[in-house]
């Protein structure tokens, strides 16, 4: 009697580790979802939609959908080179790579290349 209790005892600890073991790895494999405490900042362009709707285009060709934002106006202006803080809601939908909280945003100021002259090479670096 003793014997079979204590094999018992043993089969059932060593059923609970497994379980426990179990649990934890499936409860560690979360790599498909999007935190949202994770934000990426990356450079993008902005592409105006419509009235008052725009997309983000990343370097890389990425496009990313602003389903939500913090930024509550658009600081830039159409096809403006930002810098932007966003957080990933979603992969692929609706035809764009993600869709996407937008937390910040910031302008990257851009100018014209000019070509350096004999009349402008004084001048060249001293723009106010």
């Amino acid at each position: 009697m003793y014997i079979e209790v204590r094999n018992y005892m043993k089969d059932t600890a060593w059923g609970f580790v497994f379980f426990i073991v179990l649990l934890t790895v499936a409860s560690c494999n979360k790599k498909d979802e999007h935190s949202l405490g994770e934000f990426h900042i990356d450079i993008a362009t902005v592409i105006p939609m419509g009235e008052n709707g725009y997309m983000l285009m990343l370097d890389n060709g990425k496009q990313l959908w602003p389903a939500a934002t913090d930024v509550h106006y658009l600081p830039v202006g159409n096809y403006q080179r930002v810098f932007v803080n966003y957080t990933t809601l979603s992969d692929e939908q609706g035809g764009y790579d993600h869709y996407v909280k937008v937390n910040d945003i910031w302008n990257i100021l851009t100018k014209k290349v000019i070509e350096q002259t004999s009349q402008n090479a004084d001048s060249i670096g001293h723009d106010p």
